[in-house]
């Protein structure tokens, strides 16, 4: 083991007005002794709180580094390697670290962008079975994956995917110039058109009779999960949260509140007659108000639902009634909603936008381009 110093901040006073950096010093194979490294201290923390908080995070990675042996080596056109191979950890437990040291650069609504976007990573994980991978063993053909996954399964638009793979990218880019990754298989991804795509799917009415037909007989449950999502057009996430108490059976409302919402703010849904039918049909009455009204198993009960557990119950109905080569996915039925709510049930693109949560009407027209519904279309009858 080569000698070291471990790193320290300083000033040792704390002194704001001074300048602010952790040192350390590190071995130099190629100049066969120890070089002082310094980082400053971001100027935009102005508390001595703030500036030692984000000092005891970037230290207690240096020092991990040092006490795990790594060096200077440079090796031909200036390349940085170390005495030894970056530890082969769980990928989740490595990007999760980069983001709390990310976190000490990002403003406070920012840091929310990046642990929504990590989150969904997390879940794409799940989703393929892919919870415990490590950091070595994550290649390219799972960064194939990853953008599938957001394209077909989330429906994501392209913007979205953009800025999903970039930001996941840069935690790894993080992970690498840290020594916590070998490689990086987000570098090189080139931006998609940032244009609206054609691939959100709504059923077909005989395939959307055939699958209510079929989760009535077969899983009820997600029967009812379907049903908020048709009539009240809330995201799987977001409904994954709501608890009894979010619903307002005075008021006839749904709350799907910030942290939860893909657009950050407290979304109320209005209740609909045919919801408030399927409502009455779950009896909440006398129900503890804090269990989630979909939890596991899609029960009304305390534990949370798994990330993926409706979307994978609601592939084996579709792949039981052979509908898969449709591209139809659990988004399908907010999708279908939308669909006949303006050309069934006569809703009006304002009253969607307020719906969906939409910040401007124009996102709902271009969502409704995307399901080739015509606004105009008049009402046929007023329920959907």
């Amino acid at each position: 083991m080569h000698p070291y110093i471990l790193a320290e901040l300083y000033p040792k006073n704390r002194n704001l007005k001074a300048r602010w950096l952790v040192q350390w010093a590190i071995w130099d194979v190629q100049k066969n002794k120890l070089v002082y490294e310094q980082k400053r201290v971001p100027g935009k923390l102005k508390t001595i709180r703030e500036r030692e908080k984000w000092a005891k995070e970037f230290i207690a990675e240096i020092n991990k580094a040092l006490l795990d042996g790594y060096v200077i080596d440079e090796v031909g056109e200036g390349t940085t390697v170390t005495e030894q191979a970056p530890a082969n950890r769980k990928l989740m437990e490595v990007l999760n670290e980069m983001l709390l040291v990310k976190n000490f650069e990002l403003k406070k609504k920012s840091r929310s962008g990046y642990k929504s976007i990590l989150g969904k990573f997390k879940d794409f994980l799940a989703y393929e079975n892919l919870g415990n991978i490590n950091s070595h063993d994550f290649l390219p053909k799972h960064f194939f994956l990853f953008k599938d996954y957001l394209m077909k399964v989330l429906q994501n638009a392209n913007p979205t995917i953009n800025k999903t793979i970039f930001t996941i990218g840069h935690l790894f880019k993080m992970g690498v110039d840290r020594g916590h990754l070998k490689t990086n298989p987000f570098a090189g991804f080139k931006s998609l058109k940032e244009v609206e795509t054609e691939s959100n799917t709504a059923y077909t009415i005989e395939h959307q009779q055939a699958m209510e037909a079929y989760l009535k007989d077969n899983d009820l449950r997600l029967y009812y999960f379907t049903r908020f999502m048709y009539y009240g057009f809330i995201r799987p996430a977001e409904l994954r949260q709501v608890k009894i108490k979010h619903v307002d059976l005075k008021r006839r409302t749904i709350s799907v509140f910030g942290q939860d919402a893909k657009n950050s703010k407290i979304r109320i849904i209005r209740i609909n007659p045919t919801l408030w039918q399927t409502i009455k049909e779950m009896d909440f009455e006398g129900l503890n108000p804090d269990l989630f009204v979909f939890g596991k198993k899609l029960l009304t009960t305390k534990f949370r639902q798994p990330d993926n557990e409706a979307y994978n119950k609601n592939r084996k109905a579709l792949e039981a009634l052979e509908l898969m080569e449709h591209n139809y996915t659990l988004y399908s039925w907010r999708h279908t909603g939308a669909v006949n709510a303006i050309t069934i049930g006569g809703l009006s693109v304002f009253e969607l936008q307020r719906q969906f949560g939409h910040s401007d009407v124009k996102e709902t027209q271009i969502y409704l381009k995307t399901l080739k519904v015509r606004i105009d279309n008049q009402p046929l009858e007023n329920t959907w």
